[in-house]
């Protein structure tokens, strides 16, 4: 769950968003498992003419979650940087 901070706390994103094939279980618990939300299915889109799940964490629910007691509180907040038009 840890490879999940990065996204979240040091590139200021909101989401992640997973794809998994319908058939491989597995994953899809594992996606549960560390806080993504089931949000629907696509017929045929994967290779090979396959279902597909999709699964989405919101930094919100990240931060808020089980893993958050184990990050560190320096960062708590993202590390944005903006780019500045010149």
């Amino acid at each position: 769950a840890m490879l999940l901070a990065p996204p979240f706390l040091a590139w200021g994103c909101n989401r992640i968003t997973a794809i998994i094939d319908r058939d491989f279980k597995a994953s899809s618990r594992l996606c549960a498992g560390v806080g993504f939300k089931f949000e629907g299915a696509v017929r045929m889109m994967l290779p090979g003419m396959r279902d597909g799940c999709i699964y989405g964490l919101l930094r919100q629910d990240f931060l808020g979650g089980p893993f958050a007691k184990h990050l560190p509180q320096a960062q708590a907040q993202p590390q944005r940087q903006l780019a500045h038009a010149a």
